[in-house]
């Protein structure tokens, strides 16, 4: 009879949950103190009381305000979770053997965010940033600006064109970390495609929007391309998915 309730409440009244959900803590612990929702975070369509350690690391906190400040940009959906997600497989990945990639770009701040968060400029690795650099709906034309933004980091290289034809100017052979954000399925299977055979275990793929409401046909195309591989996509409440080469 409780669980109907409960349920019935998350359906039709989901706005009373931070309200009702300490109140029904309290009783069912036969506790007399009321014990309030604390929310922790709250950026970008992502909001929880979870713990939020991460924001307070001066590392992530320097780190994101020069990719902020450099890039001209601010987070994506997810807010700074995202970001902090994405700074986390990439250090991750810097135990794997291969180099770093991302397709889909825009100004770069993921890419800045990481190069400043893991000291890249002393990784034998390379980084791959592959884009058009001038796609509509406010990214505008941004090859130069970006270009600027990585020119003092000599192991990361700027690539213009489209995938899967500027795909062939990566010269690297293996890749531990390779992040995919190009709003379409046809280039993203591309890209996988490329670089999935050429990751080394226990190396990490990034999807930026695959958890996104209303990417459906991106979601669609990597579930059945997980399919096929053998492999499950995690997804994340900052709208990303992860997947961990086998």
């Amino acid at each position: 009879m409780i669980n109907k309730l409960k349920n019935k409440v998350r359906k039709n009244l989901p706005f009373l949950v931070p309200v009702l959900g300490p109140v029904y803590a309290a009783l069912r612990d036969w506790r007399l103190v009321f014990i309030p929702w604390q929310m922790q975070y709250s950026q970008r369509g992502l909001i929880t009381d979870a713990a939020c350690e991460f924001m307070k690391d001066p590392r992530f906190v320097r780190s994101r305000e020069i990719a902020v400040k450099e890039c001209k940009q601010q987070p994506p959906t997810g807010g700074d979770w995202r970001l902090y997600t994405f700074a986390w497989a990439a250090e991750h990945a810097t135990k794997i053997e291969g180099d770093f990639a991302e397709c889909g770009v825009n100004r770069g701040l993921t890419s800045r965010l990481i190069v400043e968060y893991l000291d890249f400029k002393k990784s034998p690795k390379k980084f791959y940033l592959v884009d058009m650099f001038e796609l509509g709906g406010g990214y505008g034309n941004c090859y130069e600006e970006t270009r600027d933004v990585f020119a003092p980091f000599q192991n990361v290289k700027v690539i213009k064109g489209h995938v899967p034809e500027a795909l062939s100017r990566i010269d690297g052979k293996k890749f531990a970390y390779v992040h995919i954000d190009m709003n379409a399925p046809e280039p993203e299977m591309a890209a996988i495609d490329f670089f999935w055979d050429k990751m080394n275990r226990g190396g990490v793929v990034m999807l930026c929007d695959y958890n996104i409401f209303g990417r459906k046909p991106q979601r669609d195309a990597w579930n059945e391309w997980a399919k096929t591989r053998g492999v499950s996509i995690l997804q994340l409440p900052t709208t990303q998915g992860l997947i961990i080469k086998p």
